[in-house]
């Protein structure tokens, strides 16, 4: 065992005998692998901080690598408790996040028990209704598939042409033939953004892009086909099915500071009541 000053640490290889130890002996968890002043690390910590499945070599690494930082950690809180001179200032932001944390949890807990936690398809419809003028696009939209094949394969016309006529089966087959890259997003919107990282720069985010139309783009040696099943663009009003789940936590999020509001509205006036408030 090494020892230092105020603290003192098993050897590497004592660590990792305890550490297997441990998971096959109760005795081992009261093992001591390291003291600095006060504070004690066990043998099971570090063994429940390893994780699964790892060889006995990278065991041992992860377990001496936990007593490390931990050492470190202690000597580094010693050190600055020792030297630091705004410990009443620390106490008190202590005390602070102390004070916030249970504020947290109470109105989570009230939250969970007296709001409704769903939000209805009619009152988004009627949400959606009422607000569209606010509801609008800051960029063009788009549902369909794409397609991005290497630039040499001959089969470039015939997957122009099975796109176009939305043949699913012959594009899958064509594209696995060629090893083409493929995505199909026409149950959800994607922006044109999303789809200008994936390659597509020659898009537009602000685009017109019509329905029922094939897209082709070449660029660094490959062809990168985009065919658009449905668009919206920016500007317009979004559509229903995309701006739902927007609407949905907007929603929710009134709902909770509605009663947060009407939460600390009645503690007010319990504590009048109780004669807390100086009047």
């Amino acid at each position: 065992m090494l020892f230092c000053g105020k603290y003192r640490v098993r050897t590497f290889y004592m660590v990792a005998s305890v550490i297997l130890l441990c998971s096959c002996h109760s005795q081992a968890d009261k093992d001591v692998l390291a003291e600095v002043g006060d504070a004690v690390l066990y043998a099971n910590e570090v063994s429940f901080s390893v994780p699964k499945g790892l060889t006995p070599k990278d065991s041992l690494l992860a377990a001496k690598k936990y007593v490390h930082d931990w050492v470190v950690d202690q000597m580094m809180l010693q050190e600055a408790e020792s030297k630091v001179d705004s410990s009443d200032q620390i106490d008190e932001m202590v005390d602070e996040y102390r004070r916030s944390l249970y504020i947290y949890a109470y109105q989570k807990q009230m939250l969970k028990a007296n709001v409704q936690q769903t939000v209805s398809d009619e009152e988004v419809a009627d949400f959606y209704s009422k607000n569209k003028e606010s509801l609008l696009l800051s960029e063009t939209i788009l549902k369909g598939f794409y397609v991005v094949m290497p630039a040499q394969s001959h089969e470039l016309g015939d997957m122009r042409k099975a796109m176009s006529a939305k043949e699913m089966d012959k594009v899958e087959s064509i594209a696995v033939k060629n090893g083409a890259v493929t995505s199909y997003f026409t149950d959800g919107w994607k922006p044109v953004s999303e789809l200008r990282k994936n390659g597509f720069l020659s898009l537009n985010t602000n685009g017109n892009y019509p329905s029922d139309h094939l897209f082709t783009f070449s660029e660094d040696g490959k062809v990168y086909m985009l065919f658009v099943v449905e668009s919206a663009r920016a500007g317009a009003v979004q559509p229903l099915d995309y701006a739902s789940m927007q609407i949905r936590m907007m929603l929710m999020e009134q709902r909770k500071q509605a009663y947060l509001s009407r939460l600390r509205s009645s503690l007010y006036q319990k504590a009048i009541k109780q004669g807390q408030v100086s009047k």
